[in-house]
């Protein structure tokens, strides 16, 4: 999706993808829905919550995540997530750390969004199609 809709490409990622995944792009992200230019270095990270009933336990584990990352001087902070984008940026605010960090999210709708303008990342990425029906 980020090589898609932003040209991103062999990005080296680290971390886990139960917890987080992380990349760091030296240069600027262009972001295609958002028509806005992240200055670099940017912190890319995925970071997928399990599906549950308790959707405050899940924003307070994307919450807790996104405390844990670490810092290696981003600018920004891009996060792709399965959640909705509006609960994670309320969660977000809610916590000090998070706060102070220059921080856009890419939730479900957005990854949605991507996946229906891009026929080739529909074949490449078909476990990502069921986030239109998953709760937030």
């Amino acid at each position: 999706m980020l090589e898609a809709d932003s040209g991103l490409s062999d990005l080296h990622w680290r971390g886990r993808g139960d917890a987080a995944r992380t990349a760091l792009v030296e240069g600027q992200i262009a972001l295609r829905d958002r028509r806005a230019w992240l200055g670099g270095p940017v912190m890319v990270a995925v970071i997928w919550v399990r599906d549950g009933p308790d959707r405050v336990r899940r924003l307070s584990e994307f919450r807790d995540r996104v405390a844990g990352l670490p810092d290696d001087r981003a600018e920004w902070l891009l996060v792709l997530t399965n959640l909705d984008t509006a609960g994670t940026r309320m969660a977000l605010q809610a916590d000090a750390t998070a706060r102070d960090r220059r921080t856009v999210v890419l939730g479900s709708a957005e990854i949605s969004a991507s996946l229906d303008r891009d026929p080739r990342l529909r074949v490449a990425m078909p476990s990502v199609l069921g986030l239109r029906i998953s709760p937030a």
